[in-house]
């Protein structure tokens, strides 16, 4: 929600008020990452909803990701169905240029240790609420399934499907296939190489 001139002045004032007494936010470590045992720098003092906004101690470091969804705003906000229309129309037939699809690829094969950390703590975050949800409903599971009806690359698209007809995997995920293949090669060759010394 948007603030008023008068509650942005406010606003203002008491980070100016925040950052005078306790420094920059940016001098200190997220206390969401730290929590979670990665070490990531603050980016914003974030005020502890429910205290006294006044008082400088009411305001912890937040790293802006955290900061936005402690505080349920900007982007992380879920869109209206008109702005989700909009956004859809705006996006048909958005192609990335070819450095960044070699960025995002990079990326992928060789990931931070700050990313891999969160990949490991979101994987077990979900194996968590699947466990706690239970069984999938029978009415999501078809939707599910009619989703994925004809996509080469969903999991065991590849086998002869309900009408005996083969799918076929693209070419990116031949390449992955294989590329993952080479990995656990070459690692059981250095296992093998490490037990052997």
């Amino acid at each position: 929600m948007a603030r008023t001139p008068d509650e942005e002045r406010e606003y203002q004032r008491r980070h100016r008020r925040n950052v005078a007494a306790r420094g920059e936010a940016k001098l200190q470590k997220c206390v969401v990452c730290a929590a979670a045992g990665i070490d990531k720098q603050a980016f914003d003092w974030s005020h502890i909803h429910g205290t006294d906004p006044d008082d400088v101690m009411n305001y912890v470091p937040r790293c802006r990701s955290h900061h936005i969804r402690y505080d349920n705003s900007g982007h992380r906000a879920p869109h209206s169905e008109e702005t989700k229309a909009l956004l859809g129309r705006k996006n048909r037939g958005y192609k990335h240029t070819p450095e960044a699809v070699e960025k995002i690829r990079a990326a992928a094969r060789n990931p931070s240790p700050e990313a891999r950390a969160k990949m490991a703590a979101g994987g077990r975050k979900g194996v968590a609420a699947r466990k706690e949800a239970g069984p999938m409903p029978d009415e999501q599971r078809a939707k599910l399934s009619a989703a994925l009806k004809g996509n080469a690359n969903a999991a065991g698209s590849h086998r002869a499907g309900a009408g005996g007809v083969q799918g076929k995997r693209t070419g990116q995920a031949l390449e992955n296939i294989r590329l993952g293949q080479q990995r656990r090669r070459e690692r059981e060759q250095a296992e093998r190489e490490a037990g052997a010394a």
